[in-house]
């Protein structure tokens, strides 16, 4: 059940960083497809091809493609009878961020993080000179459903296209899976 409640927020974390509306002159989307409710499954462990990217999982994880609003995804194995969350990542691909730089792309979706989640902290904010280019590393801590959780948010912009990698930990087990994400989120390239 905390998979798929943290399933959904990061679905509202795609929906409360939605832009304002385009310019007419701006390229506009016109259609919006619907979600996919049914998970494409994936082997961890291989090179995962997504839009625009590659990303490469642990072997053990459970990885999905195309999922509520992610283009992919992938979670933890729980570690006992007692463990109630699948500590994950997400990647969102946004096809309408512009051209404004990713120090403009951030601070939009920041302010969507800051009015739509409970309980929002923000713990640090770095520059990150990743592969992919330039790069803005948040850290940050809200709840949802009474649950408190810590994540950390990659936002790269490249060619107008958006991407934010989302880890999804709780603040106890946050730095236990910290160089697992971190070998994740090094692991992304852009094609």
């Amino acid at each position: 059940m905390k998979y798929l409640s943290l399933t959904l927020s990061i679905f509202f974390f795609v929906s409360c960083t939605a832009k304002p509306a385009a310019k007419p002159s701006e390229n506009l989307v016109t259609e919006q497809k619907p979600l996919k409710m049914e998970p494409d499954i994936k082997p961890a462990g291989e090179l995962i091809q997504g839009t625009g990217y590659e990303i490469t999982y642990p072997e053990g994880w459970e990885v999905v493609t195309k999922f509520l609003g992610t283009d992919s995804m992938a979670k933890s194995p729980l570690v006992s009878k007692e463990d109630t969350l699948s500590e994950n990542i997400n990647v969102m691909v946004d096809p309408s961020a512009g051209n404004d730089g990713v120090d403009a792309y951030y601070r939009g979706n920041l302010k969507g993080l800051q009015q739509n989640l409970n309980e929002f902290v923000l713990l640090s904010k770095e520059h990150l000179n990743h592969s992919s280019g330039k790069a803005i590393d948040l850290t940050y801590g809200h709840s949802y459903q009474g649950t408190k959780l810590k994540n950390r948010a990659v936002f790269l912009l490249h060619k107008g296209i958006g991407y934010v990698l989302t880890t999804t930990a709780t603040p106890q087990t946050f730095d236990e899976y910290y160089n697992a994400f971190d070998k994740i989120i090094h692991s992304f390239k852009l094609q």
